[in-house]
């Protein structure tokens, strides 16, 4: 059992006890589909994120971490809020009134 299964009752590097791939990066991005966030916000959120993966893999080659990227298939947070928010508008625009989008889900 790794440190941070002990601390968050979750499996390590969001593998659930079913085997399914859930990273824990939803929580970050929480909500932020409903805003407009300026690039400099969504660059630090990408930084955050690429820093962590340069930490973990011990390397700063930045292509090093781009390729680790790809081969896990680990999106950044700026592709996965981007994907988020026309999901968000794409539902928003089908409800018929905001008590439809907020109620019926």
């Amino acid at each position: 059992m790794s440190s941070m299964e002990k601390w968050t009752s979750q499996p390590a590097l969001g593998r659930t006890r079913t085997g399914k791939k859930q990273m824990p990066i939803p929580i970050l991005l929480y909500g932020l589909e409903c805003f407009s966030l300026n690039v400099s916000d969504i660059k630090s959120l990408d930084f955050t994120v690429t820093r962590f993966l340069m930490k973990l893999f011990k390397s700063s080659n930045i292509n090093l971490i781009n390729d680790s990227r790809y081969y896990f298939n680990f999106q950044l947070p700026s592709e996965l809020l981007m994907k988020r928010k026309v999901k968000f508008i794409e539902k928003f625009m089908a409800s018929q009134s905001l008590l439809d989008y907020f109620v019926i889900q």
